[in-house]
């Protein structure tokens, strides 16, 4: 005999099937409306580049990464300028047989920071390319953009690799991988983990990020300011993230193409402070006075008696200015004057006891040791401070690197150290370890632009001869490091021609700039766009790099106004030629003897003769007799 169940045995298959058919039909709706918050998020107009998760501030553009320069010409592509800092790079599709193209990913450091193209790194290797493979046309394709970590790199690269079809990727990414995660824990309340436990949610989520606007619209620069190293919960996690990202954006990369690809460790700055500056134990005040401008450019280009005079115009309007007369008692000893020593010797009296000096007291009092007794005597007088350093607080970590520096004695390890606590959220050594690994994985090869500028530069500790700031080059060390890609490149690809070695051309280059106020006139030599040449070594508090105008009408200034113009032509502005033509026949015009804007003519006559027709017309012939007379 069958008993019927129990009333609770009986309802409870009901109630299963109702909660499933409950949870489908919920799962359906919220599908739906994320549907919905999707089409939203796609045809609600432009999405600023910034929109997207915390995790990832910098989100890739929604709008087409190309564009056709013009829809009848089907030969060529441009790369959109909403996101290339290179504005307008135009490609053949589809590639010549004879052509190699290489192409380059990597942040703000590959921008070039207002030099003219063929002067970035990119220009750089390209030239040299040409150089070792005669027979062949060479291309280089910077798709370098400010800010961009890896994936949004790789993102572009997935979209463009097949139409670019390079026979190279370079990488050279990283210094921006911990950037937006620093901006995410300084807008996020709570943990490195709850934050990247909402990751998933906050990325796949077009409904989250409708609904919650601090996901969607995450600034460039947060508030409050990003912590510290030594104030964050668990940096470790951040590394783990950060490493584990960029190997998958390499690996995605590599299978994007079939090309070869090389992974490129990132060099800095090792002697960048927080106040961004060279000789910042001088004060903040540094680099709004011109004096202090023109002694550091006269340092680095190798014009003593120019430093000299400026700091004593510094110390006749500020005769309190201690700083200042380290630097000129440097100065004078470089240039022989037997003044030197008492300048040294009355700074070293008015820094005060030598048992308790200020922080910044410390370093100039080094610095004047060295100059005075030598750096054995230097590092002797340093000794006790250094050891007191090894127990101070972090935020003071790097201190002893910067006194054995000015004492003479450079330790490469302190620098090295003192990295993680200066600028945890660029690339250091973590990073770069980290990409070799990941080099390794992706089957791509790994170059160590990072240890071979170390062993360039001077104690091996990368510093202002070779950076701006902590990652962008300058002039000169566009030059290097182009030349020591180009060298690895080279050799992977097994070009049949050399290609020159970077002692020579730096050599060069420090013989051709050593004293000089103005810039090399050669297009791909000049050194900026801005007149104000102190500035080719250090950027100005404030980051203010526009164009500082010289005095008007004069052959120089209107030779930089033709320079200036001659870069825009790399940027998509068509008539740029034709005007920095007429800008540097002016300049003749007031002055028939100065040389760069003729050789800048000369040059431009050789390369681009139909320029000439666009600038002068019928007359063109006329002005080139006229250039060939002079």
């Amino acid at each position: 005999m069958i008993r019927p169940m129990a009333g609770r045995e009986a309802g409870r298959p009901g109630r299963v099937r109702q909660a499933a058919f409950a949870l489908v039909t919920l799962l359906l709706f919220l599908a739906l409306v994320e549907g919905g918050a999707r089409l939203v998020e796609r045809y609600g107009g432009p999405v600023p580049a910034e929109v997207g998760s915390p995790c990832d501030f910098q989100q890739v553009p929604r709008e087409p990464v190309m564009e056709r320069l013009d829809p009848y010409d089907r030969e060529l592509l441009t790369i959109d300028p909403s996101w290339v800092d290179n504005d307008g790079q135009v490609v053949a599709v589809p590639k010549a047989d004879d052509e190699l193209r290489v192409v380059f990913l990597g942040g703000s450091a590959l921008g070039g920071w207002g030099l003219p193209q063929t002067a970035i790194v990119t220009g750089v290797v390209e030239r040299l390319l040409e150089r070792a493979a005669p027979d062949r046309r060479v291309q280089v394709i910077n798709l370098g953009r400010t800010g961009w970590a890896s994936p949004q790199l790789a993102w572009v690269f997935g979209r463009t690799a097949e139409r670019l079809a390079p026979d190279l990727v370079v990488t050279l990414m990283g210094n921006n991988e911990r950037m937006d995660v620093a901006n995410a824990l300084a807008l996020h309340d709570g943990s490195p983990a709850s934050l990247f436990a909402s990751r998933w949610v906050d990325r796949r989520s077009a409904l989250v990020r409708l609904l919650r606007p601090e996901v969607r619209r995450v600034p460039p620069v947060p508030s409050p300011p990003m912590p510290d190293l030594w104030e964050l919960e668990d940096p470790a996690a951040i590394d783990r993230y950060v490493l584990g990202r960029l190997d998958r954006s390499l690996r995605r990369i590599r299978r994007a193409t079939d090309a070869e690809l090389l992974v490129s460790s990132v060099p800095v700055n090792h002697r960048y402070h927080p106040l961004g500056r060279e000789w910042w134990f001088a004060g903040e005040q540094t680099f709004d006075d011109p004096s202090w401008r023109t002694a550091h450019w006269a340092w680095y280009h190798r014009a003593p008696a120019r430093g000299a005079a400026a700091m004593r115009r510094r110390l006749a309007g500020h005769p309190e200015d201690v700083a200042a007369e380290v630097v000129l008692g440097a100065f004078l000893g470089r240039i022989g004057d037997p003044e030197a020593e008492a300048v040294l010797l009355r700074a070293e009296e008015r820094l005060g006891s030598p048992e308790e000096p200020s922080p910044n007291g410390r370093m100039l009092l080094a610095w004047a040791t060295r100059e005075l007794q030598g750096a054995e005597a230097a590092a002797e007088r340093v000794a006790p401070w250094v050891e007191q350093l090894a127990e101070a607080p972090a935020d003071q970590s790097c201190d002893a690197a910067d006194l054995v520096y000015y004492a003479g004695a450079p330790d490469p390890a302190l620098y090295q150290g003192c990295l993680l606590q200066r600028m945890y959220y660029r690339a250091d050594g973590v990073i770069n370890d980290g990409l070799r690994r990941s080099a390794r994985r992706a089957d791509a090869r790994f170059f160590d632009l990072d240890a071979e500028l170390r062993a360039t530069s001077p104690g091996g500790i990368p510093g202002w001869e070779t950076f701006y700031d902590y990652c962008h080059y300058n002039p000169r060390g566009s030059l290097l490091v182009g030349h020591l890609l180009a060298g690895r490149i080279a050799g992977l690809l097994d070009l049949p021609g050399e290609v020159p070695e970077w002692r020579a051309a730096v050599e060069a280059w420090d013989r051709d700039r050593a004293g000089r106020r103005t810039d090399l006139p050669e297009l791909d030599r000049w050194a900026g766009v801005s007149y104000d040449v102190e500035l080719l070594t250090t950027l100005p508090l404030g980051g203010d790099r526009e164009p500082r105008p010289g005095p008007p009408g004069t052959a120089l200034t209107l030779t930089f106004e033709g320079n200036r113009l001659a870069a825009g032509a790399s940027f998509g502005m068509m008539d740029a030629v034709p005007e920095a033509l007429r800008a540097w026949v002016e300049a003749l015009e007031v002055d028939p003897d100065f040389a760069p804007a003729r050789r800048n003519l000369q040059q431009l006559l050789e390369t681009d003769a139909g320029a000439w027709e666009a600038a002068h017309g019928t007359g063109g012939e006329a002005w080139r007799e006229r250039l060939e007379r002079r």
